[in-house]
């Protein structure tokens, strides 16, 4: 489970339930990768992976086209663990900042 206010959840957001877009540059970076991937039209924040069809081989290839697309390389478990796209896409951002840093 991601530390408190890690990421956008359904119980602190107002209209939890409700669609709610992309807006970092993460969230829709991988909205988009995600919509590829899963053959999905409309991805929002809270919606998770695997609930949308996801499986292993679509982790692997969802993997494989963020490190491409945007030179970060993201492990299996973060996936597993943050399957949110708001999750993801903080675990993306903090990939990056730790890749900046070890340069």
């Amino acid at each position: 489970m991601p530390p408190a206010g890690a990421e956008h959840t359904a119980a602190t957001l107002p209209g939890a339930g409700a669609f709610v877009p992309p807006v970092t540059e993460e969230e829709q970076a991988l909205a988009a990768i995600w919509s590829e991937v899963l053959g999905r039209g409309r991805i929002g924040v809270h919606d998770d992976f695997f609930a949308l069809g996801g499986h292993s081989l679509h982790v692997v290839e969802m993997l494989a086209r963020i490190a491409r697309g945007h030179g970060t390389q993201l492990a299996v478990r973060e996936l597993y663990e943050s399957p949110s796209l708001a999750g993801l896409a903080l675990a993306l951002a903090a990939a990056r900042r730790r890749e900046r840093g070890s340069r």
